[in-house]
């Protein structure tokens, strides 16, 4: 038996410069805000961000920590039947179907 050979990848120089680019803006981002961390108590939005967290009220149909009503069972039906749109028009029928099919089988157990 033949053994099979692969073909090595490719890359180019611009694809190589993209990938490092990508990774010294994230180093950047990261110093600067481990600067930030190290010269400030907080945030500018952390405080408030804490309390609303915590003032949250964690029974069903309460309001979530931004004050808005959780959007429940019609909002995840509506993003499924999109993400599903999506999934067909990307000619990804099986997975449209699968998702669809989930989706309505979770919304009928309640």
């Amino acid at each position: 038996m033949k053994p099979r050979t692969v073909a090595t990848a490719v890359t180019s120089n611009r694809a190589r410069a993209a990938l490092w680019l990508c990774w010294l803006l994230g180093l950047l981002g990261f110093v600067v805000l481990a600067s930030f961390a190290a010269t400030y108590d907080y945030f500018t939005g952390d405080r408030w961000l804490t309390e609303a967290i915590q003032d949250g009220d964690a029974r069903p149909g309460a309001r979530s920590w931004t004050g808005q009503p959780f959007v429940g069972v019609a909002g995840a039906f509506i993003v499924g039947v999109v993400a599903a749109a999506g999934l067909w028009l990307a000619s990804h029928r099986s997975e449209a179907v699968w998702l669809l099919g989930a989706f309505l089988s979770s919304s009928t157990e309640r």
